[in-house]
């Protein structure tokens, strides 16, 4: 009698001791739920921490090229005196190595713009052997006049071929001796595009493409002329932005037009 109460003891205690106690499988379930849970969270850790470093790379950039350009502007104030000058250097990538020289007569002063290996000395006679991307140029002039007739204002001439350039803008199109001239007019500018159709180049591809540039860095409220280039080569500067103000005509010339457009858009008086 008494072997059989131990032997139902044995049997419920074993029981209890059972229902206490997850299945194997559950257990590997589990630790696999929660190695799960952690890789999922490192992943997280991980991924919010190369965003974070990415935007503070992207800001520590634009702070770079902000500090530099206005660095360079000071100087350039404090040797040619208060004219417009570019706030944003128009560039994609090297900003932090964006180099400055300027050259003067007692009608004209000229800013050179340049990207190097590295940051140069402002004005630096090195600088010299740097290919500019983009020049600024202040001319001054006896009187207003004087200075409109700089200015190649053109408007749009009467049975010529026509093409929508988009944003409610048409051009004309002239063409002969194996060049192609796309000429439009908006608001107080001039555009006049160039393609060498020898070369199977078009305008309008480009011209449509600097009226959305147009809408989207605005060039000054100024009677201007914008000659532009299909084509270009290195180290050319075939891209120009011309306008008046009073007796002073202001040009940029750059190898890219948004380049141009974004530097032009930028310029305020220090």
């Amino acid at each position: 009698m008494r072997i059989k109460q131990i032997a139902a003891f044995a049997l419920v205690l074993t029981a209890l001791l059972g229902g206490c106690q997850k299945p194997a499988s559950q257990a590997k379930e589990s630790s696999s739920a929660s190695a799960s849970q952690v890789s999922k969270k490192s992943e997280a850790e991980s991924s919010s921490s190369e965003a974070s470093s990415s935007s503070s790379t992207s800001t520590d950039q634009v702070q770079a090229a902000t500090t530099r350009i206005a660095e360079l502007n000071k100087k350039l104030t404090d040797v040619l005196g208060k004219m417009p000058l570019p706030q944003a250097d128009g560039l994609g990538a090297g900003s932090d190595h964006l180099n400055i020289r300027y050259a003067q007569t007692d009608t004209s002063k000229t800013i050179y713009y340049s990207v190097g290996d590295q940051a140069e000395a402002f004005n630096a006679v090195s600088l010299q052997n740097e290919y500019p991307y983009a020049t600024l140029t202040e001319t001054t002039y006896a009187n207003n006049d004087a200075a409109a007739g700089q200015v190649n204002y053109q408007q749009n001439a009467a049975g010529l071929p026509t093409a929508d350039l988009g944003s409610g803008v048409t051009g004309t199109i002239d063409a002969g001796a194996g060049q192609r001239y796309l000429h439009w007019n908006k608001d107080q500018w001039s555009f006049l595009v160039h393609a060498a159709a020898v070369n199977g180049e078009d305008p309008v591809a480009t011209g449509k493409q600097i009226v959305t540039w147009a809408n989207q860095y605005a060039l000054p409220d100024a009677r201007g002329a914008a000659e532009l280039e299909v084509g270009t080569s290195f180290a050319a500067l075939n891209q120009k932005f011309t306008w008046q103000v009073g007796n002073k005509v202001y040009q940029v010339q750059a190898h890219s037009a948004e380049t141009a457009m974004k530097m032009i858009a930028s310029m305020k008086t220090e």
